[in-house]
């Protein structure tokens, strides 16, 4: 549809976003009506006509914002609004659905309802405009505070760098909320025995050494024999985005970006194996893929996980592969796991905490 779009607006959401506003307020107002002028049916008939339409428009509108929040890539801070924004959007749909399904059945049925339904249901149209403001009032925070859609954002924040851009650090950089940010120095391996946990296998299961990359620089090497291992660090964190840099070419097997760590058996991840990258969830050691989708996986790539309330995505790139829902577990520590044979190249890792 994007032929039929103005060069400003990034999807069709933002065309639409007020007329389920525009016409549930209207509802609500024919509904006063209704009740100050008893006998007058053009205001009932009215009312009903408007919930119904709106809450088709709700609909649509709420389509057509999952297709928007798929096609942007996210500040970090912007998540947890998006989260928001989504939910309240989904119990905004439902309310209205329900109200409108509830008129058209006393129409239909031509029940003679006494003035206090007709007073309730008022007030239930009424409370249900809370709903539209807050969830209008959370777009409106996506677009002016965090510039959704309105500028491009780039996949990792900026953080103090040399003249290269590398900001490689003797240890993990932790901040205050419990966000931190890895890219591998010279002591890469002593960082990687002493300042992470090894969930699964040890360090000695892999061959540790930091390389010397044509296009990124220092790199660390992490070689395996086919003995999975899983490590983690920082602190357990709830809402969280987790940025990878990686280059697979000479590795066999699965390497995963796992977060809300519980332990080996149970926790959240973002896998690529082959040209497939899968999100899921490994509970008490069983597999529960949420979104699998074919990738082309070319050289080096940044890949980004987020894991937020109910809602988790993939990325590759600036783009969005996978999308999921899923209750959410435990704060916990985010990582990687990589089970096969071959090098995997990792130049840094960023954990962002969302809560």
């Amino acid at each position: 549809m994007n032929f039929i779009l103005p060069d400003w607006a990034p999807n069709v959401h933002p065309l639409i976003i007020h007329f389920p506003i525009v016409i549930i307020y209207l509802a609500v107002l024919f509904h006063f009506l209704t009740l100050v002028f008893r006998k007058r049916e053009w205001f009932q008939d009215t009312t009903i006509v408007l919930y119904v339409l709106g809450a088709i428009s709700i609909l649509v509108t709420y389509i057509t914002g999952r297709q928007a929040a798929d096609s942007v890539v996210l500040p970090p801070l912007a998540n947890p609004v998006l989260t928001e924004h989504a939910d309240l959007a989904l119990w905004t749909l439902w309310y209205f659905g329900i109200l409108a399904l509830v008129h058209i059945v006393m129409r239909w049925k031509q029940f003679d309802l006494r003035r206090w339904i007709y007073v309730s249901l008022f007030v239930l149209g009424a409370g249900g405009l809370i709903l539209i403001f807050e969830t209008a009032e959370h777009g409106a925070e996506l677009v002016y505070k965090h510039g959704v859609g309105v500028q491009a954002t780039p996949m990792v924040d900026s953080l103090d760098s040399d003249e290269n851009g590398k900001v490689a650090t003797t240890k993990i950089v932790v901040s205050e909320n419990g966000s931190w940010y890895w890219e591998p120095a010279q002591d890469a391996r002593e960082v990687l025995e002493h300042q992470f946990i090894w969930v699964q296998g040890k360090v000695t299961n892999l061959h540790v050494i930091v390389d010397s990359d044509p296009e990124m620089g220092t790199v660390l090497s992490l070689h395996s024999e086919g003995t999975p291992i899983m490590f983690v660090g920082g602190e357990s964190v709830s809402g969280v985005q987790v940025d990878l840099k990686v280059k697979m070419g000479e590795f066999e097997g699965e390497v995963m970006l796992v977060h809300h760590v519980q332990n080996e058996l149970t926790y959240d991840f973002l896998s690529i194996q082959g040209r497939v990258m899968k999100l899921g969830r490994m509970e008490d050691g069983r597999e529960k893929i949420l979104q699998e989708k074919p990738v082309d996986i070319v050289d080096w790539v940044d890949v980004r996980v987020v894991g937020d309330g109910k809602h988790f995505r993939g990325y590759l790139g600036d783009k969005l592969v996978t999308h999921g829902h899923i209750d959410e577990l435990p704060p916990g520590k985010i990582g990687l796991r990589i089970d096969g044979i071959g090098t995997v190249l990792v130049d840094r890792i960023q954990v962002q905490s969302l809560r």
